[in-house]
């Protein structure tokens, strides 16, 4: 049997030495203690976990007994493993994080669109959820900060929005992005649309043929107009080329829905209306490729891509550079 938290189960035991006092339930008094070094069982979530840890013991009826600094400590190793085993950020990497751009806990909160205490709760040791998680671990990147910064700027203290620029500005380079800056609104905009025509169509987009049909738009439109469109970086993965942190982006678009369904997900486009910041050639490109690209499936759309120079001749995982614009088969 596994015990939740709080509550450990002994197993072996060796007894330390002696420490200040702590009640007794037992002997319903304040009493003196010692630390058993003992086997513990803990459920952290859906996980279990035994370690060798600290236990604090009445000295006379050897109840267990409940001391703070302790049982945080405690509960933090074990928290720590849970951290370990789903790649979430620590308490420290929170912290360390948050130091690098020079942000109070409240504007850090802020930028990564959370409520006003979360990254107070999670340097207190809260476990992180996964969206949160994948926001603390990539927010340094000059892109991603960029993305977060755009929507979320209004709300942060005029010294945070200082910090962050001067991060940016030490931090933010040109390469692999198509002679532009990323523009997130523009990326969430091109994703809108493109989603809003296979609705239209009465097809069903995925993320493997959104992300072909971004970099198809981007590099076509660094070669007829010398710029990308987006100003994405593009990363070789094993189903193709694929956006820079495109799960982030999907997951930050407003102007999107994801569906979950059987482990696939589904982009809707949101009836929203908002004022456009593509200019009519960027609008002109969009439509074109998705005409181009309109009877293929995410397959199909896979196996295209793995035809392309700027995906044979990059190693899965590297950025792709956008001189293998020139060179794509498909073009518009």
């Amino acid at each position: 049997m596994v015990k939740e938290w709080g509550k450990k189960m002994k197993t072996t035991t060796n007894t330390t030495t002696k420490r200040e006092q702590a009640f007794c339930p037992t002997c319903d008094l304040w009493v003196d203690y010692i630390i058993s070094t003992e086997m513990v069982t803990q459920r952290v979530k859906e996980n279990e976990y035994t370690l060798t840890t600290m236990v604090p013991r009445c000295i006379h009826c050897q109840t267990e007994l409940f001391v703070m600094d302790i049982d945080s400590q405690v509960q933090q190793l074990f928290f720590d493993l849970y951290r370990h085993d789903h790649q979430l950020p620590t308490v420290a990497d929170v912290i360390k994080t948050r130091k690098q751009l020079n942000l109070n806990q409240r504007d850090f909160s802020r930028l990564l669109g959370l409520g006003e205490i979360t990254i107070s709760r999670y340097e207190l040791g809260s476990i992180p959820n996964s969206s949160s998680s994948i926001l603390i671990r990539n927010v340094l990147e000059p892109k991603m900060l960029t993305s977060l910064f755009e929507n979320n700027k209004d709300k942060i203290s005029t010294e945070g929005q200082k910090s962050i620029q001067d991060y940016l500005s030490k931090h933010d380079v040109l390469g692999y992005t198509g002679n532009i800056k990323f523009n997130s609104k523009k990326l969430y905009q091109v994703i809108h649309l493109f989603a809003k025509l296979a609705d239209e169509h009465n097809e069903k987009m995925y993320p493997t043929k959104m992300n072909k049909l971004l970099f198809y738009a981007d590099f076509n439109s660094y070669n007829i107009l010398g710029k990308s469109i987006t100003g994405s970086t593009y990363l070789n993965m094993n189903f193709g080329p694929v956006p820079q942190y495109f799960d982030n982006h999907y997951y930050l678009n407003p102007y999107i829905d994801l569906i979950i369904n059987e482990e696939k997900t589904l982009i809707k486009a949101k009836s929203v209306s908002y004022e456009s910041i593509l200019a009519p050639e960027e609008v002109t490109i969009t439509n074109a490729i998705y005409s181009y690209f309109c009877n293929h499936n995410s397959k199909a759309m896979s196996d295209v891509s793995h035809t392309e120079d700027a995906w044979k001749k990059t190693k899965i995982g590297e950025k792709i550079p956008y001189d293998y614009a020139n060179q794509l088969i498909h073009k518009i």
